[in-house]
């Protein structure tokens, strides 16, 4: 995937559909309340109570990774650009 590089509107929408279509089904009750951050690039992502453990974790297999962060199965929680939703 390449890194989206447009609007917050349309940024957040591949967001939350990579998240809803390809990550929400591998996850269980388990994660529920906690951090799930996605890498837009390439799909992948990490699970923590801290939204920053969950990074640190991702960013050591995707060193660049365009992440977008999740709660549980709540919307986004804030977008890298450090807008907070």
């Amino acid at each position: 995937m390449a890194r989206i590089n447009s609007s917050p509107e349309v940024r957040d929408a591949f967001a939350e559909n990579l998240y809803r279509e390809k990550v929400k089904p591998l996850l269980d009750d388990t994660h529920a309340g906690k951090f799930v951050v996605v890498d837009l690039e390439s799909g992948d992502y990490e699970v923590d109570e801290y939204e920053f453990e969950a990074e640190i974790r991702l960013r050591e297999r995707r060193p660049s990774p365009d992440i977008y962060p999740f709660l549980g199965d709540e919307p986004p929680t804030s977008s890298t650009s450090g807008e907070v939703r």
